[in-house]
């Protein structure tokens, strides 16, 4: 059996002397048993880059299909009705 990634974790401290600071944990599974790692702050570093990237990526999605939505009901291409007279 392989060494399986069974949870990554990521959450902010909100008190102590880490108080806002990001803190992370991987917890591995495999067949002799379970590991979880505490993450050093350069693996929590890349993983945030990481999510930056994917937020821009679904930001840009959502921004061409309102736009495509709009540019269509523009062009009477989608009629859009309430939910009262459908």
């Amino acid at each position: 059996m392989p060494i399986l990634i069974k949870s990554i974790s990521l959450h902010m401290q909100d008190w102590g002397p880490s108080k806002g600071r990001l803190e992370g944990s991987v917890h591995f599974i495999g067949q002799y048993g379970e590991v979880k790692l505490t993450l050093q702050q350069q693996h929590v570093a890349k993983i945030t880059e990481l999510l930056a990237g994917a937020i821009v990526e679904a930001a840009q999605e959502t921004a061409q299909l309102m736009t495509k939505t709009v540019i269509d009901q523009g062009s009477g291409r989608i009629a859009i009705t309430s939910e009262a007279e459908a």
